[in-house]
């Protein structure tokens, strides 16, 4: 899979603009600070473990009609119970979840606007710490997007969000022809 630099720019982009309203979603529901970094990409390999270095790991499926579908993985290094009392809940993982799917799925609005497509959140009921891309990259390559965030100044998390390599390639062509303004909030 070989991404151009305007392609890697624009799926930059793309993935802030992901990033930037998730948090911004997160932050409004919470009510606290939500800080996020700059977001770092590779390809996923045959036998990757996209998040082995994750605990306490909530992973959703996107899927829609027309692409092949796309994973994120929200986790809390350690932090899942401070996490959970942002929601007012002490340890209710299902309402946790519930809650980070809508945040995910006010994070995916651009992308829907970008692929004109709409996309269809499914929970994944149990996300091991190596869960491994093979099965997903035997018809197609996947791309890996990182990112960081600081939630409340003290609570640290990671979004893993896994593109197909058709579903990427595509993106980031209508965002490089239609502009940022499709993708705005």
């Amino acid at each position: 899979m070989t991404f151009l630099d305007e392609e890697n720019d624009a799926l930059g982009e793309i993935t802030n603009i992901f990033a930037g309203a998730a948090a911004c979603s997160l932050s409004n529901i919470t009510d606290v600070d939500v800080d996020i970094s700059v977001p770092n990409f590779r390809e996923a390999q045959a036998g990757d473990k996209v998040v082995d270095t994750m605990s306490n790991c909530f992973g959703y499926r996107f899927k829609s009609p027309s692409f092949s579908d796309g994973f994120c993985f929200v986790s809390f290094q350690g932090e899942y119970k401070r996490f959970a009392r942002l929601f007012g809940v002490r340890k209710n993982e299902e309402y946790v979840s519930h809650m980070m799917k809508k945040i995910i799925s006010t994070g995916l609005e651009p992308v829907e606007r970008l692929m004109e497509k709409t996309i269809n959140i499914e929970v994944l009921k149990k996300v091991s710490d190596n869960f491994d891309v093979s099965f997903m990259a035997k018809n197609s390559g996947y791309l890996i997007v990182e990112f960081n965030m600081i939630i409340d100044d003290d609570i640290e998390g990671k979004i893993v969000v896994v593109y197909p390599e058709r579903t990427a390639k595509t993106m980031a062509s209508r965002f490089l022809s239609e502009g940022i303004a499709v993708t705005t909030v």
